[in-house]
């Protein structure tokens, strides 16, 4: 029998559930990355250092290896370069041109505004634009963003003019393609929406919707997502029918997706992303452990052929919080009330004593994350709704 062979774009900790399972699934598995360090090697067959995002030595690497089948999962950036590879090789996956449009700030907006999805307004500006003078005729405040930036890296909001300069040259600095845009704040009515979903076969099969925390340093990158979301149903069944109309005319055939959106105070529905990719922060952890779903095994299914068949079985509390500073110094320790330690499913903790730590501006600030799993959504609410006072990352 043939050796079943895997490429998987990237190895951080993120990607280990996937490479885990292709694993488990008899695959010989080859990891690239450009970061030797990355924990997840040790748990490939075999380790390449190519870039994730080079999509021509992507394919190149992969046709060398002869794998069956070009993956990434829990990046966005990652995901056009294992979509390129697969669709020149004949493997299974999606489109390149979607993928590109799914993962750049810029396409999406112009892809939902020409299928008439509501979008705030926006503005996209060149690196010319940029630094030859330009004016915004939108309505503070503002959101700033690179179009290709991941991780909130270079996201800020604006709430006076002044202040849109500054924003706009550091969203800059994060994008490799060199545009930013800028887009008018949607006022939620509610919570914003943040969750996973399954594509299969051009169709919205599977999802699993929560509640985005922010934290009280920023209102613009959030600290933890709670499952499931306390939208009323009639709202979130509309939600989900405007994720699956997105979804069918992206042209997106299979995978996981990542979705962001907010309802306004007049119920409109704002997508405001549906990335091709799984969740970073143990995304298909919660997944597994709230809804009963493995979107490693179903992702994996598929790429080798096998029948894919995804039903939620339950709809249990769960959630994650990323650990972070309030301020810039060196790492002294964790502390968590005992009051919240019962619900800790899984700690996840990158600093060592001494190490720097940053006060969180985006992910990269990040300092760990746990898992939180409770009996009932009025114990949820009254930890997720205040995690910032029962857990905290002491520096010095």
């Amino acid at each position: 029998m043939k050796e079943k062979r895997i490429l998987i774009l990237g190895a951080a900790n993120a990607q280990i559930p996937l490479i885990k399972k292709a694993r488990e699934m008899g695959f010989y598995v080859i990891v690239c990355t450009y970061d030797p360090t990355e924990p997840g090697i040790e748990f490939a067959n075999e380790y390449q250092n190519v870039s994730t995002t080079d999509k021509e030595a992507v394919k190149n690497m992969a046709m060398e290896r002869g794998v069956n089948a070009v993956t990434s999962w829990a990046s966005d950036v990652a995901a056009p370069a294992a979509a390129y590879a697969a669709e020149v090789m004949g493997l299974p996956g999606n489109s390149f041109l979607t993928v590109k449009m799914l993962t750049r700030k810029d396409l999406f907006r112009e892809f939902l505004t020409q299928h008439r999805f509501s979008t705030p307004g926006y503005q996209i500006l060149t690196e010319k634009e940029i630094h030859s003078g330009f004016n915004v005729s939108l309505t503070l405040p503002l959101i700033v963003k690179p179009v290709d930036s991941s991780g909130g890296r270079g996201v800020a909001r604006v709430n006076k003019m002044s202040s849109l300069n500054a924003a706009v040259l550091d969203a800059l600095s994060y994008s490799g393609n060199k545009k930013v845009i800028i887009e008018e704040v949607i006022e939620k009515a509610g919570t914003q929406i943040h969750g996973d979903g399954f594509v299969l076969n051009g169709n919205l099969v599977f999802t699993h919707l929560g509640d985005h925390h922010f934290s009280h340093i920023s209102d613009v990158i959030p600290v933890a997502t709670s499952w499931p979301s306390r939208i009323p149903a009639n709202l979130l069944q509309k939600l989900i029918s405007e994720i699956g109309k997105c979804v069918n005319r992206s042209g997106l055939q299979f995978g996981p997706i990542n979705i962001e959106a907010r309802i306004d105070i007049n119920h409109n529905i704002y997508i405001i992303e549906l990335a091709p990719r799984a969740g970073v922060h143990s995304g298909s952890d919660l997944t597994k452990l709230g809804a009963g779903v493995d979107l490693p095994l179903e992702t994996m299914k598929y790429l080798d052929g096998q029948k894919v068949n995804i039903e939620k079985l339950k709809t249990d509390c769960v959630a994650y919080y990323i650990l972070h500073s309030k301020l810039t110094g060196y790492f002294s320790e964790l502390t968590i009330d005992p009051a919240v330690e019962k619900y800790i499913t899984n700690l996840t903790i990158k600093a060592n004593n001494g190490d720097k730590v940053r006060s969180y501006k985006n992910m990269k600030d990040a300092v760990g994350v746990i898992n939180l799993m409770f009996d009932n959504r009025e114990e949820m609410s009254k930890c997720m709704d205040q995690i910032d006072k029962f857990v905290s990352v002491v520096v010095k």
